[in-house]
């Protein structure tokens, strides 16, 4: 079973929803596995190069990307990927603290 998705051709690894809820894929005996998704690069490529990790962080597969999956395990792992897409708002600054200069080479001044 290939477990790695081509961008220029469909993958054979099948997501679904295990009875728990969580986000399972089969393996190659056909056992379903939940899995974590672990984006490698969040920002830069939201939805490609993405690892399925067990619990213990092992590996079971890799999506180079989502467009390669069928259409329910996209939507599947689209669904995963949504917390892992976050941005910081600031809200407010309470303080800004001056007590510690930096000098331009790196190094501390006091």
């Amino acid at each position: 079973m290939n477990t790695t998705a081509e961008p220029s051709k469909k993958s054979t690894l099948q997501l679904e929803l295990c009875a728990t809820g969580r986000l399972c894929m089969r393996d190659e005996a056909g056992k379903l596995k939940a899995v974590n998704v672990s984006p490698c690069f969040p920002w830069s490529h939201p939805e490609s190069f993405i690892s399925l990790r067990d619990d213990d962080n092992k590996e079971l597969g890799f999506i180079d990307d989502l467009d390669a999956l069928d259409p329910t395990s996209k939507a599947l792992m689209s669904d995963a990927l949504s917390p892992t897409k976050f941005t910081f708002e600031i809200t407010e600054i309470r303080k800004i603290d001056h007590s510690h200069p930096i000098r331009p080479d790196g190094g501390d001044q006091g």
